[in-house]
């Protein structure tokens, strides 16, 4: 939404200013800002006050992936009723794990929503946008010895819980047959078209004639000769050792691991090593280089603000230095446009950094929490009363000068900072896959 140019607010008990500004992408590169004001007649009645607002707006549709849980009723409005609603999935086919509902097959569900004795529809579309898992395997074996697809694959699982399709990226590579390192690159699919390919190696090695075999191939005559040869042919290789076949090198060779553990709040950390290998012709290996990389599979973000709160009052502890570098910049930008100094409030600081760990394990970058309600109901969830509130989030940047700088870049972030109606001010800091800040602002 646009400012309102140089409208002059009046702030009292019975105004509720909301306040946010969103940065959308990783390092600030792009940002947007909205405002949103609203008098508290407008904001629908929580069930403590036993009425509900008429003027709720129903989405015409929510999308999620197959293997998702099937979301809450609350999401299919586009404000927080904040109050219990029936919900029915017409024929949603479902599977119950831990309690939990998942939508078990793709396609276009008709939803029916209840609050009290007002009736609304909505559609839920089931979609399947993931791609298999591949995990593949180097495999060697000798010449004229036969291999096939099914041997490359380590593992293959899909979301839908039904097989892979598999298959060579070239018809060519099933048909290697003379000695050498061949690189295979195999696809993997799922009935929905989603695939994913990756490449291994294929080692096929020469099979090495003996002697003794060459001496039995020429027949049994002059035994004696043939034996003369056999020891002149050691003697050879024993006065040369550098001929010795491991000085050979066949091939280069990268080898990938991944390997998958359960972190925080149902997040899932997956490592892969990348590791390069020089091989000689008698198998040996010598390591040249390695790296990893991690991800973060965030999909099954499960923690309340009460679990998260522990570890948030630890954190504006531990990087009270980062929070206070924060602090001294808005107040800095305050300072230039005349407005007062923010106070740092701790409370409003632990509400921040709960909402940071909320980005930095849900995979959810919004002002809407990973339950789908506002940023500002862990205001509420804490305890925290304030009649005028903000908030800012950013993420992939590593220092307080350079967050402060983006969200003094973007105006809408900016005019949170120097906003006369705040006078308190908490800053949230959390490191995950990436760096994540959240500042919440109050009267």
């Amino acid at each position: 939404m646009k400012k309102s140019g140089k409208k002059k607010i009046k702030i009292s008990k019975k105004l509720i200013i909301i306040i946010c500004a969103i940065t959308l992408v990783v390092g600030g590169s792009g940002t947007v800002g909205y405002f949103v004001w609203k008098d508290k007649k407008d904001i629908p009645k929580t069930e403590n006050n036993k009425k509900i607002e008429d003027a709720l707006s129903v989405k015409e549709s929510l999308t999620i992936n197959v293997y998702d849980e099937v979301p809450g009723g609350y999401k299919f409005f586009n404000e927080d009723p904040k109050i219990l609603i029936d919900e029915d999935f017409i024929g949603l086919p479902t599977e119950t794990i831990d309690g939990k509902k998942f939508a078990s097959e793709v396609g276009e569900y008709d939803v029916r929503l209840k609050i009290k004795d007002k009736e609304y529809s909505s559609k839920l579309l089931v979609i399947d946008e993931t791609s298999p898992k591949l995990k593949l395997k180097e495999v060697t074996i000798k010449e004229k010895e036969s291999y096939n697809l099914n041997d490359f694959i380590d593992n293959c699982s899909d979301n839908s819980q039904e097989d892979c399709i598999l298959k060579f990226s070239d018809d060519k590579m099933t048909s290697y047959t003379k000695s050498g390192s061949y690189d295979i690159e195999i696809i993997a699919s799922d009935k929905y078209g989603n695939e994913i390919s990756k490449e291994t190696k294929l080692i096929i090695k020469k099979v090495n004639t003996s002697s003794k075999e060459e001496s039995k191939n020429t027949g049994n005559e002059n035994t004696e000769i043939k034996d003369t040869f056999s020891k002149e042919e050691n003697k050879t290789q024993d006065s040369n050792p550098k001929e010795d076949t491991k000085t050979e090198v066949t091939y280069e060779v990268k080898q990938e691991v991944t390997t998958e553990e359960k972190v925080k709040y149902g997040s899932v950390l997956t490592t892969t090593t990348k590791t390069k290998y020089k091989v000689y012709y008698d198998g040996t290996k010598e390591k040249l280089s390695s790296s990893s990389s991690v991800s973060y599979d965030k999909r099954g973000f499960n923690a309340t603000t009460d679990e998260l709160k522990t570890e948030a009052t630890s954190l504006v502890s531990k990087y009270s230095n980062e929070i206070n570098q924060v602090l001294s910049k808005v107040n800095e930008y305050r300072a230039e446009v005349g407005k007062p100094a923010l106070v740092l409030d701790k409370n409003l600081s632990v509400a921040a950094t709960i909402r940071a760990l909320e980005l930095g394990y849900s995979g959810e970058f919004s002002h809407d929490r990973p339950n789908g309600s506002s940023c500002f109901t862990v205001l509420d969830e804490i305890g925290y009363i304030a009649y005028a509130y903000g908030e800012n989030i950013a993420s992939g940047y590593k220092t307080p000068a350079d967050v402060s700088q983006g969200w003094k870049d973007s105006q809408g972030h900016y005019e949170n900072m120097i906003r006369t109606e705040f006078g308190k001010i908490g800053i949230g800091f959390v490191k995950t896959d990436q760096y994540y800040w959240v500042q919440m602002f109050s009267d």
